[in-house]
């Protein structure tokens, strides 16, 4: 079993491309911002090369946790 670590806010992950043969055009997004709260947060991105081919790809999945604990006296 893998651990993943609980991030408590938003994750950014960077985002890169190569092509050899054209170059790539494009990427969108380069900074890929995950907000949402959940076990298996994902996001995608998308490379464009000067031929007009695209690749989009899904992100690792990570954890985020924004929900406070609750407290109470007893």
């Amino acid at each position: 079993m893998t651990v993943r670590p609980t991030h408590n806010g938003p994750v950014v992950l960077s985002v890169g491309a190569e092509d050899e043969w054209s170059g790539v055009a494009s990427i969108s997004p380069v900074a890929l911002v995950l907000t949402s709260e959940g076990a298996a947060v994902r996001g995608s991105a998308t490379a464009v090369d000067e031929a007009g081919n695209t690749a989009t790809v899904e992100s690792f999945a990570v954890q985020i946790d924004l929900t406070p604990p609750t407290i109470a006296f007893t």
